[in-house]
């Protein structure tokens, strides 16, 4: 993708898409411990974010892709939200941008509300993609809702079996709901997909705004088998 993205920007370097793809990649390489240096990459991420804005100020995914940034790399809360509008504003009818707000939302004691948002995107869109059901899963768990968690948790495991963020989920998810087995097996499959992606790291980088839900996302990892 990050290939391609530069195929675009030596055409045209304000190519506002091009560097918000950019961003994208290397804040999700980042947040997945795929980085060999995550400061340098999530770095990366956020002066193509600005890039992005300052070239089409227009741009929905720009604006989405900061608000992004603004949560994961600066824990600047309101303003992720801020840009996270900005985009649904410029696009309302795209459901991928009221997804992410509510992703955001999740991470900042809102899941109450995010899930309500949620709910109305696949209202609107009932062939959201894959990613979507990560978010109702997060929302779902910090309510504490975990057996209503666990069947869209499963199809995000089938669908992503190599996403160390997702599968993290799942496992926290299981161990949560009183089953050690599913929580130490998916536990495992964490860590084969990324060895990397351990306790320590997601102390580091989840953007849990309440220390309340960051806790209790840790323990359930910790309690599921994840290594320190």
């Amino acid at each position: 993708a990050r290939a391609e993205a530069d195929k675009a920007l030596a055409l045209d370097p304000n190519a506002a898409r091009a560097h918000a793809i950019k961003s994208w990649s290397y804040l999700h390489l980042a947040n997945n411990a795929f980085s060999a240096d995550i400061d340098a990459d999530f770095e990366i991420s956020r002066h193509e974010a600005l890039k992005a804005v300052a070239a089409d100020d227009s741009d929905p995914w720009a604006h989405a892709t900061l608000g992004w940034v603004h949560q994961w790399v600066d824990r600047a809360f309101d303003r992720a939200h801020r840009e996270l509008d900005r985009a649904i504003a410029l696009n309302p009818g795209n459901v991928q941008y009221r997804s992410l707000k509510a992703f955001s939302m999740t991470y900042s004691g809102e899941s109450e509300a995010a899930l309500e948002m949620l709910t109305d995107a696949m209202h609107r869109n009932p062939h959201v993609p894959v990613a979507h059901h990560i978010f109702i899963g997060r929302a779902l768990f910090n309510l504490e809702r975990f057996a209503e968690a666990i069947p869209h948790l499963e199809r995000v495991r089938t669908a992503q079996p190599t996403h160390p963020n997702a599968l993290a989920l799942v496992a926290a998810c299981y161990a949560a709901n009183g089953q050690p087995e599913e929580a130490h097996n998916t536990a495992a499959e964490v860590t084969a997909a990324n060895p990397r992606f351990t306790l320590s790291h997601a102390r580091r980088t989840l953007p849990y705004e309440r220390d309340i839900e960051r806790h209790h996302f840790l323990n359930m990892l910790a309690k599921a088998g994840l290594p320190e």
